[in-house]
């Protein structure tokens, strides 16, 4: 009886393995990657001395942020040199979970004063940049956002004047002046100083 050798049946190949590993790997590959992303809505312009309100929005890109993981925002407010003002800034942490297309305002709109003590040397445009960061976040591309917004101040002028002066003025007679002054600007003056007029006749 002819003898058939075992090298001659070639070993079958695990495709049923392979095909459970290549499942494994694709079943558990996300789909979609956690992407944080903030916007700033607010007004355009703002008196100084009032108050500026503006929102800050946090929204998911791609896939949800599960409750219990943290997201970080701060929010700063920049002066027009660049200079930020740090009593102005905020931290705010999402920990209540984050879900796609549902974006998380921090509680609603936000307000701050522009003091009075702001008007004379930072006239101009300033911003407000939010920076948010995340346990998880594919894109640090999209993790800031900035709004633009300008003060306007107050601006003192005289209007109109008239001096009342004795034809032939002597020592101790009275000279009578009248002066108006108008707020010319686009704010009020802050109520808590005093306006001097000093007149001086030469």
């Amino acid at each position: 009886m002819r003898k058939i050798s075992p090298t001659n049946f070639s070993s079958p190949k695990p495709i049923g393995s392979l095909l459970v590993a290549i499942c494994l790997f694709a079943c558990t590959a996300p789909l979609y990657a956690q992407d944080a992303t903030p916007s700033i809505t607010g007004g355009s312009t703002v008196r100084v001395g009032e108050d500026f309100s503006y929102t800050v929005s946090i929204s998911t890109i791609g896939a949800d942020y599960a409750p219990g993981e943290n997201i970080t925002v701060v929010t700063e407010v920049l002066a027009p040199s660049g200079q930020a003002i740090a009593s102005f800034g905020q931290v705010d942490v999402i920990s209540q979970g984050l879900v796609v297309g549902n974006a998380d305002t921090l509680g609603g709109t936000k307000t701050f004063t522009m003091p009075y003590s702001l008007a004379s040397n930072w006239v101009g445009n300033w911003t407000i940049r939010t920076t948010v960061s995340a346990g998880t976040d594919t894109d640090a591309t999209n993790n800031q956002a900035t709004h633009t917004f300008g003060m306007t101040v107050p601006d003192l002028q005289i209007q109109a004047n008239s001096l009342i002066v004795p034809a032939n003025p002597l020592p101790g007679q009275t000279v009578s002046a009248s002066v108006t002054v108008v707020n010319g600007g686009l704010a009020d003056v802050d109520p808590t100083v005093e306006v001097r007029l000093d007149a001086v006749v030469t």
